[in-house]
């Protein structure tokens, strides 16, 4: 008989991660769970389960596994996911294969649970997977986020009896947001392997995704859901291709704007800067002239905040590194605690930017009423209103000195980062201006640019 260890990767699983755990038991000699550091009660269900618990941030779902298979005791696996579990046919089947092993991995059926009901048909089902398998035989390859285990050439596959079963989604709304999620991890994927995506393929992809789905695979026989679930499908894809094209459009603009952008930054040995053609040197920055005669002499940014002092840190750090240096800050606090106030009083004594902390006690969500309180504390003519999650490029205020126009509001945009990314941004990428890089970005895995 072999040994077989049962492995999950987990991220705020706690709906579904006991039933899934459950199944297993009979089944598997060893249950190892990957977590990718949940915030619910996932850890403690898998610790009451006595599974084996290793937490690991997340790498990527391909290479998530991986990193799972490593950490397993037996070199049979059998691979499920959270919100998965074994049907009793299935399970029988596996236990004769473990009493039996002939193949190098063992495909099943999985049936998909969706908005309540069990799919037999559209594109849902039969799903087959792989997912019990010698883990010396093969790895986890794929497109994320659509992995799957890769068989060395010559590896022989054999079928087990029953369906595994899947919680694919609990809710219309939930579909939707999987969607949005998914394809953007797809597009990426398809952009660092240089798919095209014209817009021929684009519409057909997408027709010929909903007529499989709702026809070809006889979604029609499941009634409403199945013509939901078909039509979804086809959004899936249509988005995917779609996030692709506006990648490939911004890559396209990005390398020209770069053609024809002459300022460089130099970083020197001597712990000077030259940024946008101004120097910094010892902590001193130097004043630009004028670019408009008619700018008012004064200028106010205020950046409202509510207890997100990372944030904060690195846009004041965007406002240090300002190429245009005559303006204060006057900080729109909404009840705060102490976390942010000593990051601003860090600033105030380790900077030369001049700030105003204009805070009031928290009694609920009352931005407008401190905005208010921060227009009156304000000293400048003329004020530029922010938020203390975004961070401006280093021309953001010099910009304003050209454009500004007696008579006119000036109103600008942003681009949305994901987490991830925001989480790796410190003072020397701002310094380098990285964060406004399409390369850099894409270097890093953001998922998709949201201009807004």
């Amino acid at each position: 008989m072999q040994k077989i260890s049962a492995v999950i990767i987990t991220f705020n699983e706690e709906r579904y991660i006991e039933q899934c755990i459950r199944s297993l038991i009979d089944v598997a000699d060893e249950i190892v769970v990957v977590d990718s550091l949940s915030t619910d009660r996932t850890p403690e269900i898998c610790r009451n389960l006595g599974v084996k618990f290793i937490e690991q941030p997340f790498l990527g779902y391909k290479e998530q596994k991986n990193f799972a298979l490593e950490q397993a005791t037996h070199d049979y696996i059998l691979s499920l996911d959270a919100d998965e579990a074994l049907s009793t046919e299935l399970r029988n089947s596996i236990l004769k294969a473990k009493n039996d092993w002939k193949f190098d991995g063992y495909k099943c059926y999985r049936l998909n649970n969706y908005c309540g009901q069990w799919m037999f048909h559209t594109s849902l089902y039969p799903e087959r997977k792989l997912r019990l398998f010698d883990r010396r035989k093969g790895k986890w390859g794929g497109i994320n986020p659509h992995d799957r285990f890769e068989m060395e050439p010559g590896s022989k596959i054999g079928m087990l009896n029953g369906d595994l079963l899947h919680w694919v989604y609990d809710s219309m709304e939930e579909h939707i947001s999987k969607i949005n999620h998914f394809s953007t991890i797809s597009s990426q994927e398809y952009f660092k392997l240089g798919i095209s995506a014209g817009i021929r393929k684009i519409i057909f992809r997408t027709a010929w995704r909903f007529f499989h789905s709702y026809f070809i695979k006889a979604g029609f026989l499941e009634g409403f859901m199945g013509y939901v679930a078909s039509k979804n499908v086809a959004i899936l894809c249509y988005l995917k291709y779609s996030k692709l094209r506006r990648l490939i459009q911004v890559e396209k603009k990005a390398k020209k704007s770069k053609q024809t952008d002459s300022r460089v930054l130099v970083a020197s040995n001597n712990n000077s800067y030259l940024i946008a053609g101004y120097k910094l040197e010892d902590n001193k920055q130097f004043e630009p002239k004028y670019f408009n005669e008619d700018f008012p002499t004064s200028i106010s940014v205020i950046i409202t905040t509510y207890n997100q002092p990372e944030w904060l840190k690195k846009v004041l750090w965007g406002y240090q590194l300002q190429s245009y240096q005559n303006f204060e800050i006057v900080i729109a606090d909404d009840g705060s605690g102490s976390e942010t106030r000593s990051v601003i009083n860090w600033f105030k004594n380790n900077t030369s930017l001049d700030i105003n902390h204009v805070w009031h006690p928290d009694e609920g969500f009352m931005k407008c009423t401190i905005l208010n309180k921060a227009i009156i504390a304000s000293k400048g003519d003329y004020l530029i209103f922010t938020d203390g999650d975004c961070i401006p490029r280093n021309d953001f205020i010099e910009v304003h000195t050209k454009k500004a126009k007696k008579g006119y509001f000036l109103s600008g945009g942003y681009l949305k980062l994901n987490k991830q990314v925001s989480d790796r941004i410190e003072f020397n990428d701002i310094l380098a201006r990285n964060p406004f890089s399409v390369s850099w970005l894409l270097k890093n895995a953001i998922m998709f640019l949201e201009k807004c």
